[in-house]
């Protein structure tokens, strides 16, 4: 009699090893998505972390807002200026080059002939 309850013992011992294992795994898998944030909680709220998580979480959140908003909204206009402050680029044409140059008339026929010669 003893021995059976011993055995029954140890058969519901091993049913709720088995059901408890997954349950096991899916709380580290949490864990070690929430850990950061966990110990954030602790460092606030030192022993007392578990009682007020969800607020610790409120706390980051408000202060990545606070922090990057501003931070975003300055490198839009820090681009919108550089944007706007760009100046264009024009190249300039031969032609626009050479009109306020003189070149002496040998020199004028030597480029003239295209083979860099003065008909020599």
């Amino acid at each position: 009699m003893q021995n059976q309850t011993i055995s029954i013992a140890y058969d519901t011992i091993e049913e709720l090893t088995e059901e408890i294992l997954p349950l096991k795994r899916q709380a580290i898998a949490l864990e070690a998505e929430i850990g950061p944030l966990k110990y954030i909680a602790e460092l606030i709220y030192g022993d007392e972390a578990a009682d007020y998580f969800d607020t610790a979480v409120r706390w980051i959140i408000i202060l990545l807002v606070v922090v990057f908003d501003p931070l975003a909204i300055c490198l839009l206009l820090a681009g919108n200026t550089g944007i706007m402050q760009k100046k264009r680029v024009t190249f300039m044409t031969e032609e626009e080059i050479l009109k306020d140059i003189e070149i002496d008339e040998p020199l004028k026929r030597w480029f003239a002939d295209g083979t860099g010669r003065d008909g020599n």
